[in-house]
């Protein structure tokens, strides 16, 4: 596929003070603020370089085997994707025993599930990142690992709202979700266990496999950080929203108290204890749908496909998650669709595939051939760059597009803003431009926007959209890059003197003014 983007060296420091360790916020506060306000003059490269270059890889996200509900292997679907330009293939089977209860007579998958899940004989997913690594060509190629967390609950059921599946990834161990049947006194007692955090924790079953309930987020969690599990980068491991569900979960049809049970919601006491536990692991979000159970080739992607509606939803409750496309592969075809994940990575190899995840560089398109691209701020900061407002109140969006600019293709440039997260109110467009591709093509594929100042005291969220009708067909693509995220990054408001003198901001601390074009 061609015209996929290839940057020069960029900053990708995004460390979140709150997620580290209480005695060490302080300082790692003022070392990133220090360090976004040294590079505020410093450009970005944008010429291709021949070492440390960024680039923006084609991922396919979401991919089942045999060893669940799909078919082929890790083998035989990484060959598939290799042959089809593929860059990179997330890997990520259901991890309960009940993984093949959609596989009904008749199914074109019947032939392949003439082996165990992954539940029934946890050796498979060692096997499985043997397979990865055979498959792993550096430079070339990239087989990453994972699990479909937990099952799939009722919307507006406190109790199984909140198994909606996520994707975690490399982690060595095999997480087993476990249904447990409830008897009638566990279900009475059930709200009073949870108010006073009396969950179970998961349960640590020899070789390498930790056994949970079911949709217990908060019990997971707990497990990963009090027995100090990392991923096989050595890292805290990477989460992935899948099939958000925002619409049907926050429905005013549903009563109060069970709306939002989605992703563990309802395993912890109040809606901030979820957010300010699960938004350190959880860095994406499935916001353009894949193939799924559909066994035929997709050929275009439609806007009823895509869930804009979720990514703005979590992205104002509080998550930094940057846009995937959820493949959800079932049929061994990994090219089924041409909606793509890209990733921006400054090698090809595991680890910096899972950085540039977990530093949410990332871009979901419905057609990866006709439409890709990246975002930077300021001509420095990258998309998925979480930034001091005390350092960087102004931001200038750019967009380099990717792709096959046809001179008669028309684009239409979207900067979406939500300008307090947690205040209910989604992201709105605050700037809109239309351009031809000649036009687009004149200005050396690049889009700027207008510059926008940040209100102080609040958090937001900054992203672009870009749309391409094709000249030909009238087919129109979509295509999400990652927020930029700005904040307080010390937890409020306020700036103290000496912050402002040690980052070298005193001239540039503004009082708090509207967001404008």
């Amino acid at each position: 596929k061609t015209g996929v983007l290839t940057l020069g060296q960029i900053d990708t420091r995004t460390i979140l003070p709150e997620h580290m360790p209480w005695h060490k916020r302080p300082l790692s506060t003022l070392m990133q603020r220090i360090d976004q306000a040294k590079a505020r003059d410093l450009p970005i490269r944008r010429t291709a370089l021949p070492e440390g270059d960024f680039k923006l890889v084609q991922a396919t996200v979401h991919v089942h085997t045999k060893q669940s509900d799909g078919m082929g292997t890790v083998t035989s679907i990484s060959e598939k994707a290799k042959a089809g330009g593929q860059e990179v293939i997330v890997f990520t089977d259901h991890n309960h025993l009940a993984a093949r209860d959609g596989v009904k007579p008749g199914d074109k998958r019947i032939p392949d599930q003439d082996v165990p899940v992954i539940a029934e004989t946890p050796k498979w997913y060692s096997q499985q990142f043997a397979e990865a690594a055979q498959q792993t060509e550096p430079g070339k190629f990239v087989a990453l690992i994972g699990s479909e967390m937990g099952t799939i609950g009722k919307v507006g059921n406190p109790h199984q709202g909140g198994k909606n599946h996520f994707l975690m990834l490399e982690m060595p161990q095999f997480f087993e979700a476990v249904r447990h049947k409830k008897t009638t006194l566990e279900t009475l007692q059930e709200p009073v266990r949870r108010l006073f955090g009396l969950k179970p924790i998961p349960e640590t079953v020899p070789p390498q496999v930790v056994k949970y309930n079911d949709g217990d987020m908060k019990g997971l969690i707990s497990h990963i950080e009090s027995n100090g599990l990392k991923d096989t980068a050595g890292k805290d491991p990477v989460f992935i929203m899948a099939h958000p569900r925002w619409s049907q979960d926050h429905s005013k049809s549903l009563p109060a108290g069970t709306r939002g049970a989605d992703y563990g919601r309802y395993s912890y006491k109040t809606k901030e204890e979820w957010r300010a536990s699960t938004d350190k692991y959880f860095r994406q979000i499935e916001v353009i749908k894949g193939q799924a159970l559909n066994p035929n080739e997709v050929v275009e992607v439609g806007a009823k496909d895509i869930d804009f509606t979720s990514f703005k939803g979590y992205i104002n409750d509080g998550f930094h998650v940057s846009p995937t496309v959820g493949r959800d592969a079932h049929f061994g075809n990994p090219l089924g669709n041409p909606a793509e994940t890209g990733i921006l990575v400054n090698r090809l190899d595991k680890n910096s595939v899972l950085e540039g995840l977990r530093e949410r560089r990332t871009i979901a398109t419905t057609n990866m051939e006709r439409l890709n691209g990246t975002v930077v701020a300021n001509d420095r900061f990258q998309m998925g760059s979480i930034l001091d407002q005390a350092v960087t109140p102004d931001l200038k969006l750019s967009t380099r597009i990717g792709g096959i600019v046809d001179d008669a293709a028309e684009y239409t440039f979207r900067l979406w803003g939500d300008k307090k997260t947690g205040d209910r109110t989604f992201a709105a467009v605050m700037q809109e431009e239309k351009m031809t591709g000649q036009q687009l093509a004149g200005s050396g594929n690049e889009f700027s926007f207008a510059k926008v100042r940040h209100q102080l005291g609040n958090k937001g969220a900054y992203f672009v959209e870009v749309l391409r009708k094709d000249p030909g067909t009238g087919h129109t693509d979509h295509m999400y890059a990652a927020p930029f995220w700005v904040e307080p990054l010390s937890g409020g408001g306020k700036h103290s003197l000496f912050m402002k003198f040690m980052a070298g901001t005193g001239a540039n601390t503004y009082l708090p003014s509207p967001i404008g074009g």
